[in-house]
C-alpha cells in the first residue's frame, strides 16, 4: 500500500492524462482534429494572449512523441520534487497559473521582441512553460532554504539541468518563441515561490519549529 501511495501524486496523474490526450489525438483522427482545432493556442489565434481558454487547453497537448516524452520527463522530476515541499493543491494551481499566464505573457511579448515575427509561424502546444515554472519554483525553494540544494538527489539535478538547457536552446532552436516562453515560465516560477514563501510558507515553518 505504501509503495502504491508513493506514486499517487498529482504530477503522475498529469503525466498520465497528457499521455492519454496525445494518443487519443493521434489514434482517433476525427476526434483529434476536433481537439486540435479547439485546443491549440498560438500567436495567430491567441493574439496578445487572448482566447483565454486556449492558453489552458494547449497546456495538455503535444506536437509529437518526442515533444511529449521530453516534457513528461521534466515534469516527473520537477513536479514530484515540488510536491514534497509544497503540497498537491499548491503544485497543481501553480502549474496551471504559470502555464496559462505564462502563455499569455509570451504571446504578448513575442511580436515585440522578435523582429522576424510572422503570425502564421508559431503554434503553441505543450506543457513546457508550466514545467519550467515548476523548475523555477524549485530554485525559489533552494534560494529561500539554506543548504536545501544538498537534499535534492543528484539524478534530479542532472536530469533537470539537461532538460532545461537542451529543450530551450537546442530543440526547436529555430524559433525564438521557445526560448522566450521557457524563460518567462522559469522567472514566473521563481517569483511565485518567493512570494508564497514570505506570505505563507515561512510563517508555517516557524510555527512548526
Amino acid at each position: 500500500m505504501i509503495k502504491i501511495k508513493k506514486y499517487l501524486t498529482v504530477t503522475n496523474f498529469l503525466i498520465l492524462f497528457m499521455t492519454l490526450v496525445y494518443f487519443i489525438v493521434t489514434i482517433f483522427s476525427e476526434l483529434g482534429v476536433y481537439i486540435e482545432h479547439f485546443g491549440i493556442c498560438g500567436t495567430d489565434i491567441c493574439p496578445n494572449g487572448m482566447a483565454f481558454y486556449r492558453n489552458f487547453t494547449s497546456l495538455f497537448m503535444h506536437f509529437m512523441i518526442l515533444h511529449l516524452i521530453a516534457n513528461m520527463v521534466g515534469l516527473y522530476f520537477a513536479g514530484n520534487l515540488n510536491e514534497k515541499y509544497t503540497n498537491k493543491i499548491v503544485f497543481l494551481l501553480s502549474f496551471i497559473l504559470i502555464g496559462v499566464f505564462g502563455s499569455m505573457i509570451t504571446n504578448a511579448l513575442y511580436p515585440i521582441l522578435d523582429k522576424s515575427y510572422n503570425l502564421n509561424t508559431v503554434a503553441q502546444v505543450g506543457s513546457s512553460i508550466a514545467v519550467f515554472g515548476i523548475i523555477g519554483m524549485n530554485l525559489g525553494y533552494v534560494l529561500t532554504h539554506k543548504g536545501s540544494m544538498k537534499e535534492i538527489k543528484k539524478s534530479y539535478k542532472i536530469v533537470l539541468a539537461i532538460y532545461g538547457v537542451f529543450f530551450t536552446y537546442f530543440m526547436n532552436s529555430e524559433t525564438y518563441w521557445t526560448v522566450l516562453a521557457h524563460n518567462v515560465g522559469f522567472i514566473m516560477g521563481i517569483v511565485l515561490y518567493i512570494i508564497m514563501y514570505y506570505l505563507f510558507f515561512k510563517r508555517k515553518e516557524q510555527n512548526n519549529m
